[in-house]
């Protein structure tokens, strides 16, 4: 299984998503991170801070292949309300 990489992000031309432990979810432009072709600096190293509850260290990443793809990624889920 390949490690995603600023690499792989880049030719994705989509942002990284990103979920904190607390469940938070946000979308990072790939340019904010450094992203571009050759960078093969690995996503589980980078230094991401939660806008909602400050943690650091405590995210997953998704790298995307397609919009649909993002645009679920910040749906809310089925059944829970959207304030």
């Amino acid at each position: 299984m390949p490690i995603d990489n600023l690499h792989t992000l880049w030719h994705s031309h989509l942002p990284l998503g990103v979920t904190c432990g607390c469940g938070h979810r946000a979308l990072v432009d790939p340019a904010t991170l450094g992203a571009h072709d050759g960078n093969m600096m690995e996503l589980r190293i980078l230094k991401l801070r939660c806008t909602a509850c400050h943690a650091r260290g405590d995210f997953t990443t998704t790298v995307f292949a397609r919009q649909d793809q993002v645009d679920a990624f910040l749906a809310p889920p089925i059944g829970k309300p959207s304030f």
